[in-house]
């Protein structure tokens, strides 16, 4: 029996998003900002020289950090990632 689209049976998505390899999401604009993130792709330096290595869930942590950034009204993101959360106090 096919199921029909709208009535198919739910499927355990983060389990099987886990498992697949996502691509890259270079989309060949390459040019760092100043903190050394692509401003194509949005990935730190690290993050592009890393991700062929990458296992599928590290992959998507950085895919999901990618989606959650927010961008100010030039298209700039105002979101960087962080190197290190619990380095809060500033710096001289």
């Amino acid at each position: 029996m096919r199921w029909p689209p709208n009535k198919r049976p739910p499927v355990n998505k983060p389990r099987a998003r886990l498992r697949a390899d996502p691509p890259s999401p270079c989309i060949s604009v390459c040019a760092l900002d100043e903190d050394g993130v692509c401003q194509g792709c949005l990935r730190t330096i690290e993050e592009i020289g890393n991700w062929s290595s990458m296992s599928a869930a590290d992959k998507h942590a950085v895919l999901d950090r990618i989606a959650e950034q927010t961008f100010d009204a030039s298209g700039n993101a105002v979101t960087k990632p962080t190197s290190n959360a619990s380095d809060s106090g500033s710096h001289s």
